[in-house]
């Protein structure tokens, strides 16, 4: 640690179009890392590995107090610091991006009133001035609410930029046109993060240079952040950005497909080898998710009977009989990086307990044995077996869709191996590989049947309580309730949500971990969803970095790009690589040329 030198070149890759600037209207920015560079936010969770007692860490939030017996929290924030564009950070920023964003329904916010909701009360936010604010709640001391203030959460919007835009401010304007007021092509943008997007060129490449007024120095004085530029590579799947770092045309990469972690590790080995990888317990997983939604994104019959029969414990019990979960475990990679996982928590989360884990293993004649005891026979002989004559599309074939993201080639390949295994109980399912974006508007549409899914963060279970059951209308997104259709939860699910309500205001770790404990029987009993298989995370990364900690995780709260200030990285100037944009540096001037700007 300590002190480093300027300049340089951070080369990345993504594999998310970019949607647009507007992220307080949920516009995406790539992910990738992309995220984490722009977005500033009051508190900061991926640091949390650092502490022995893990709480969110200050950021833009200098201290927080608790008053009036937990239910007011005064929050201080820093002072003097600067949008990109000049103009002065206050908290008023704070509050449009809380009133005007998150609370607005007709805005799509990264969070929504009933994240903010205790007690059956929505926070309600006071400015005290410039650098101070209050936050009231309707329960005493709710200490979830601090995970609320993340970057994931809570990122905070440029009044002076977006207010113009929006209804509450402007009597022209119409929320339809928020989300777009400031499209892809569109730069430079107002960011409060170390880096400034200048140039995007899609399919090809996004450059983002030194925001000249960052607002964090080392501890010399030192403005940072280091590194002078960005340069990321947009390509068609997240397997593009290993292998830009195996080839020398990339420096960091999460290893987290299964199907490139014996190429990452044999270069890894080798004595001229530029990175330096590692791998952490076992934390993301690989689950079916079954759309438990009755009515909501239910357009025709079969849509409605196989709702029903999702939330049918003896269907979801043969759906799991059906699946040889070892049989995928080594089919994703062979050996100590992957095992096989029933359903709740990883076995790298601390919350995680064997005894706690009810377990449907492989058994193909329970499998069939349900199915039969549901009405479902092959009444033609070619193997598919036909709805019975009391449901609604009596004689049919029993077809099941599954969706999956293509930019997770291990969902595809967990996808494309359900297909021959659920065959051989009668069901003929089908895949429908979608883009990152579609994807997402398809579970948002509720218009999905079953969904294979990477999940990084319920290893974390209390800090992303929305991936363990409902914690809001719109969570988990296998069983949203729609603008126009009510929501039947389940019993079970009902218990999982009743828990989660206490474990937002649970106060000591003890209580915490007996509600966790709890949930996870309850899912894994009842097959909330069915777990396919788990796995190591690794971090493979350039070794001319330095400032990058020695045991930095891979993954623990949240990826590693917020697991360590990447404003703190810097590379000895021998080994750095020419800058090809420091003329275009944005100064306040350069945003009144810009088009969106000025309308």
């Amino acid at each position: 640690m300590g002190p480093g030198q300027y300049g340089g070149v951070w080369r990345d890759t993504f594999a998310v179009p970019i949607d647009g600037w507007n992220w307080g209207a949920g516009n995406i920015q790539g992910y990738f890392g992309i995220h984490q560079i722009l977005h500033e936010s009051p508190l900061l969770r991926g640091e949390m590995w650092k502490l022995n007692k893990p709480e969110p860490i200050p950021n833009l939030a200098t201290d927080w107090e608790w008053q009036d017996a937990g239910q007011t929290l005064v929050m201080n924030f820093i002072t003097g610091a600067k949008w990109s564009d000049g103009e002065a950070f206050t908290t008023e920023d704070i509050a449009f991006t809380y009133n005007n964003l998150i609370l607005d329904e007709q805005i799509t916010s990264t969070a929504t009133a009933a994240d903010w909701t205790y007690g059956g009360e929505v926070t309600k936010l006071e400015v005290v001035d410039a650098d101070t604010v209050k936050w009231h709640f309707g329960a005493a001391y709710p200490m979830s609410v601090l995970s609320n203030f993340d970057r994931n959460n809570f990122p905070v919007s440029p009044k002076h930029v977006y207010s113009k835009f929006h209804p509450a401010y402007n009597s022209d304007a119409r929320y339809e046109n928020y989300p777009s007021v400031i499209p892809a092509h569109d730069l430079p943008i107002v960011t409060m993060g170390p880096w400034v997007p200048i140039k995007y060129s899609p399919g090809e490449q996004l450059v983002m240079v030194r925001n000249p007024y960052y607002w964090q120095v080392d501890e010399a004085g030192n403005q940072l952040p280091y590194i002078s530029e960005i340069r990321f590579m947009e390509a068609e799947s997240g397997a593009i950005r290993t292998n830009n770092l195996v080839s020398g045309q990339g420096d960091r990469t999460n290893l987290e497909n299964p199907s490139t972690f014996a190429m990452v590790r044999q270069e890894s080995v080798k004595e001229d080898s530029n990175f330096a990888m590692s791998f952490g317990p076992f934390t993301a997983i690989y689950r079916l998710e079954m759309n438990l939604a009755r009515q909501f994104g239910v357009s025709t019959k079969r849509q409605a009977e196989l709702r029903e029969l999702f939330r049918n414990k003896k269907f979801r019990q043969a759906l799991s009989y059906a699946i040889d979960k070892e049989a995928l475990a080594n089919g994703a990679f062979p050996g100590p990086l992957t095992k096989v996982y029933h359903g709740a928590y990883p076995d790298g989360s601390i919350y995680h307990r064997e005894e706690n884990t009810v377990v449907y293993n492989y058994d193909l004649a329970k499998a069939k044995q349900l199915l039969k005891e549901l009405g479902f026979i092959d009444t033609n002989d070619d193997g598919i077996l036909n709805w019975p004559e009391d449901s609604k599309i009596a004689g049919d074939e029993l077809i099941i869709e599954v969706k999956t993201n293509e930019d997770s080639a291990a969902s595809v390949q967990a996808a494309e191996a359900l297909i021959p295994m659920l065959r051989k109980v009668g069901i003929n399912l089908r895949l429908k590989v979608l883009s990152g974006t579609n994807n997402t508007a398809k579970t948002n549409s509720g218009e999905f049947d079953l969904n294979v899914a990477r999940i990084d963060q319920v290893g974390t279970p209390y800090y992303f309580m929305d991936l363990v059951g409902s914690v809001s209308d719109i969570t988990p997104g296998f069983h949203q309730k729609g603008a126009q259709s009510p929501r039947e939860l389940l019993p079970f699910e009902k218990e999982i949500a009743d828990l989660l309500q206490k474990l937002r205001l649970s106060r000591t770790a003890d209580e915490k971990a007996d509600l966790l404990y709890q949930i996870e029987k309850i899912y894994t009993e009842n097959i909330y969803t069915i777990g396919l298989y788990q796995l190591r995370q690794g971090l493979a990364i350039n070794k001319r970095f330095k400032n990058i900690p020695s045991d930095l995780p891979p993954y623990l709260y949240d990826y590693m790009v917020n697991g360590m200030p990447l404003q703190i990285v810097w590379v000895p100037e021998d080994q750095q690589y020419d800058n090809l944009f420091l003329d275009d540096i944005p100064l306040a001037d350069s945003y009144s040329q810009t088009e969106w700007f000025n309308k």
